[in-house]
């Protein structure tokens, strides 16, 4: 077949084969970085999205729970919950920092619950007793306040500490997502 060929046409030939072939190659390369773009531009895309869900549902409950505690008005506590379950489902169980922050949630509902039940609580001691069950600290500056006042200004420090948390794991997803790019 390359017999009846003279030398030019088969240098021709070759250069057309090898150029085929660096195409086809080349070709085959591009559609795999392109895959490998694609989901990884999907998986940051998913992350700030995820971000500014988290973003949203944070502010949305905290600005009840200041509200709450500004007004001493009722909100549902379905909503409340809803808030605190999105958010716990957008944070990675397997980080300590996020399961920090979903144990901070969980307090500070119980706190709430507490807050808003405050009437049961027959003295001192007996508030005191239930916070030391959980855990939860605070100064002994507050040890003069009504249950009432102890209950709202722990709840307070807590969502503080939340709020710090929360915007602090922001930022490291941040600086991630960032870093992917």
């Amino acid at each position: 077949m390359l017999d009846g060929l003279d030398a030019t046409q088969k240098i021709t030939l070759i250069g057309i084969i090898i150029t085929a072939f660096t195409g086809i190659v080349t070709l085959i390369y591009t559609v795999r970085i392109n895959k490998n773009t694609a989901y990884a531009n999907s998986v940051t895309k998913e992350r700030i999205n995820s971000m500014n869900t988290l973003k949203l549902n944070f502010s949305e409950f905290i600005s009840i729970f200041y509200s709450e505690l500004s007004n001493e008005n009722m909100t549902s506590l379905k909503e409340l919950y809803k808030l605190k379950m999105l958010i716990e489902l957008q944070l990675n169980e397997n980080r300590n920092v996020e399961i920090g922050i979903v144990y901070r949630l969980t307090n500070i509902m119980w706190l709430y619950n507490l807050y808003n039940n405050i009437h049961k609580i027959a003295n001192y001691s007996e508030l005191k007793a239930l916070l030391e069950k959980k855990n939860i600290s605070y100064s002994n500056e507050l040890i003069y306040l009504s249950n009432h006042q102890l209950l709202k200004s722990i709840l307070t420090i807590e969502l503080n500490l939340l709020e710090l948390d929360l915007k602090k794991q922001v930022k490291r997803e941040w600086e991630k997502v960032k870093d992917e790019f």
